[in-house]
Protein backbone atom coordinates (compact mmCIF):
# COMPACT_ATOMS: atom_id res chain seq x y z
CA UNK A 1 0.00 0.00 0.00
CA UNK A 2 3.03 2.57 0.93
CA UNK A 3 4.41 1.75 -2.69
CA UNK A 4 0.98 2.62 -3.90
CA UNK A 5 0.85 5.89 -2.27
CA UNK A 6 4.41 6.78 -2.96
CA UNK A 7 4.32 5.82 -6.56
CA UNK A 8 1.06 7.98 -6.86
CA UNK A 9 2.97 11.09 -5.38
CA UNK A 10 6.14 10.67 -7.46
CA UNK A 11 3.52 10.43 -10.54
CA UNK A 12 1.91 13.38 -9.84
CA UNK A 13 5.25 15.11 -9.21
CA UNK A 14 6.43 14.83 -12.33
CA UNK A 15 2.94 15.65 -13.85
CA UNK A 16 2.65 18.36 -12.14
CA UNK A 17 5.72 20.68 -13.66
CA UNK A 18 4.02 19.78 -17.29
CA UNK A 19 0.57 21.45 -16.86
CA UNK A 20 2.37 24.55 -15.31
CA UNK A 21 4.62 25.24 -18.43
CA UNK A 22 1.13 24.43 -20.89
CA UNK A 23 0.12 27.82 -19.92
CA UNK A 24 1.62 30.54 -22.19
CA UNK A 25 1.98 34.48 -22.13
CA UNK A 26 0.92 35.22 -25.95
CA UNK A 27 1.80 39.14 -26.58
CA UNK A 28 -0.83 40.85 -29.26
CA UNK A 29 -1.80 43.83 -31.08
CA UNK A 30 -5.44 44.37 -31.09
CA UNK A 31 -8.41 45.93 -32.08
CA UNK A 32 -11.99 45.75 -31.14
CA UNK A 33 -14.23 44.42 -33.79
CA UNK A 34 -17.62 44.30 -31.81
CA UNK A 35 -18.50 43.91 -27.91
CA UNK A 36 -16.91 40.95 -26.66
CA UNK A 37 -15.13 40.17 -29.87
CA UNK A 38 -11.57 41.43 -30.94
CA UNK A 39 -9.03 40.56 -33.65
CA UNK A 40 -5.24 40.74 -34.20
CA UNK A 41 -4.08 43.61 -36.34
CA UNK A 42 -3.15 41.51 -39.05
CA UNK A 43 -6.53 39.82 -38.84
CA UNK A 44 -5.21 36.35 -38.44
CA UNK A 45 -6.26 35.43 -34.59
CA UNK A 46 -9.81 36.37 -33.68
CA UNK A 47 -10.92 36.33 -29.89
CA UNK A 48 -14.55 36.65 -28.03
CA UNK A 49 -14.36 37.25 -24.74
CA UNK A 50 -16.98 37.34 -21.91
CA UNK A 51 -18.52 40.72 -20.79
CA UNK A 52 -15.55 42.39 -21.76
CA UNK A 53 -16.55 46.25 -22.33
CA UNK A 54 -12.68 47.44 -23.05
CA UNK A 55 -12.36 49.92 -26.27
CA UNK A 56 -8.77 49.13 -27.62
CA UNK A 57 -7.96 50.09 -31.15
CA UNK A 58 -3.78 48.76 -32.50
CA UNK A 59 -3.19 48.43 -28.42
CA UNK A 60 -1.00 45.90 -27.30
CA UNK A 61 -2.38 43.19 -24.79
CA UNK A 62 -1.50 39.76 -23.44
CA UNK A 63 -3.03 36.46 -23.91
CA UNK A 64 -2.82 34.05 -21.42
CA UNK A 65 -3.54 30.33 -23.17
CA UNK A 66 -3.64 27.18 -21.96
CA UNK A 67 -4.77 24.33 -24.74
CA UNK A 68 -8.22 23.24 -23.47
CA UNK A 69 -7.99 25.24 -20.72
CA UNK A 70 -10.89 27.03 -19.04
CA UNK A 71 -9.05 29.92 -17.30
CA UNK A 72 -7.73 31.78 -20.34
CA UNK A 73 -7.54 35.32 -20.40
CA UNK A 74 -7.10 39.03 -22.64
CA UNK A 75 -4.90 41.50 -20.32
CA UNK A 76 -5.31 45.14 -21.97
CA UNK A 77 -2.48 48.24 -21.38
CA UNK A 78 -5.17 49.52 -19.51
CA UNK A 79 -4.88 46.76 -16.80
CA UNK A 80 -8.59 45.40 -17.56
CA UNK A 81 -8.73 41.33 -17.32
CA UNK A 82 -11.63 39.65 -19.64
CA UNK A 83 -11.91 36.53 -20.05
CA UNK A 84 -11.36 34.54 -22.94
CA UNK A 85 -14.14 32.36 -24.31
CA UNK A 86 -12.94 31.39 -27.59
CA UNK A 87 -9.72 31.65 -29.58
CA UNK A 88 -9.61 31.48 -33.94
CA UNK A 89 -7.62 31.80 -36.56
CA UNK A 90 -9.21 33.29 -39.54
CA UNK A 91 -10.08 30.29 -41.70
CA UNK A 92 -12.44 29.40 -38.05
CA UNK A 93 -9.99 26.78 -37.14
CA UNK A 94 -10.41 26.29 -33.80
CA UNK A 95 -7.05 27.20 -31.74
CA UNK A 96 -6.19 23.96 -29.83
CA UNK A 97 -2.32 25.32 -28.55
CA UNK A 98 -0.32 28.52 -29.50
CA UNK A 99 1.64 26.95 -31.51
CA UNK A 100 -0.69 26.98 -34.07
CA UNK A 101 -0.85 31.06 -33.65
CA UNK A 102 0.63 32.53 -36.69
CA UNK A 103 2.67 35.49 -35.69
Amino acid sequence: MLRIVRNALLCGSLLLPALVQAVELIPVNIKRIDRNHYETTDELIHIITRNCMEYVYADDALVTFEPYGLENSLTFGSGAVCDVKIMYDRAANYVTSSSQLRR
